[in-house]
């Protein structure tokens, strides 16, 4: 039997373009705080996992990577892609959908075709795979800090609860530096992938979390000065693979919520526990 689709009026959840331009905190008290979120995965998030992982526990999820340049000319692609019933099931908001581009004609175009079937969108500048390089995108955009400003201020200035995700350089305060360029020009909520991009593969190895750290600690929402303001919504990502490193990076961090990926496709329930739960270990891991 196909369950009946049911939906929410936008007006409920939260429009992706606003006329009265909410802060990044208004809107993610609005969504009721979502602490618990699940990480773009291409070739993985899409709907049913996304489904899945709001069924045990998940308060929010990411999109796949989306090409905007593919997304705004290709209607095979966006009906692959985002299909009819993306962002409309109850169980599929809050919803972020991501995007990579490099052109503000494209990204915004691909953001009028969604933005009324999600809670915010993001700009993807943390890809680091080789087809990011070829296609310059995702994290081969770090370097060119203009042509990020001009993607995030576009979406800001069309209206759009936009977001970002990036990765770190190896110098903390470049990161923070760069992060804080994000937030200035328009980004409401950051993303901080607490890895190099040079860090893929098995090279991987573990999210530094001290630069995580100190990105929340010291940046400041756009156009706000440190006293007495609302601080900037910080997503940490990294490191996030058993239940028990929800609680233990949110604490050290500061963070407003964590992302989950790769802890995500081993363990779908990874945010489904209580206080009272064995979370050291996978299930049955200790009786082997």
């Amino acid at each position: 039997m196909i369950e009946k689709v049911t939906t929410k009026p936008v007006a409920e959840i939260v429009t992706t373009t606003s006329t009265t331009n909410p802060t990044g905190r208004t809107i993610f008290n609005k969504l009721n705080k979502p602490r618990k979120m699940l990480c773009p995965l291409v070739d993985h998030s899409e709907l049913a996992f996304r489904i899945l992982m709001k069924k045990y526990g998940c308060d929010l999820a990411y999109t796949p990577m989306l090409n905007a340049k593919m997304f705004a000319k290709d209607h095979k692609y966006r009906v692959r892609n985002f299909g009819p019933l993306d962002g409309k099931h109850e169980m599929d908001r809050p919803l972020v959908v991501q995007f990579c581009s490099n052109d503000i004609d494209e990204l915004i175009k691909s953001c009028e075709y969604v933005k009324d079937s999600c809670d915010m969108i993001d700009l993807n500048l943390g890809c680091p795979q080789n087809i990011a390089r070829s296609g310059h995108y995702g994290s081969f955009l770090m370097e060119d800090w203009p042509l990020i400003e001009k993607l995030i201020d576009g979406m800001h200035t069309a209206g759009l609860n936009n977001t970002c995700k990036i990765r770190i350089f190896s110098d903390i305060d470049k990161s923070l530096d760069y992060a804080q360029m994000c937030v200035n020009a328009g980004a409401k909520w950051i993303g901080v992938h607490g890895r190099m991009r040079e860090q893929r593969g098995q090279a991987t190895g573990l999210a530094d979390l001290d630069y995580v750290k100190y990105i929340k600690e010291k940046i400041v929402p756009k156009g706000e000065d440190t006293e007495g303001k609302e601080e900037q919504v910080v997503i940490s990502n990294g490191n996030m693979i058993y239940p028990e490193d929800i609680n233990k990076v949110l604490e050290y961090t500061g963070c407003d919520a964590v992302m989950s990926g790769e802890g995500a496709l081993y363990n779908p329930g990874i945010y489904n526990y209580t206080e009272d739960d064995d979370v050291t270990t996978a299930e049955g891991l200790d009786k082997i």
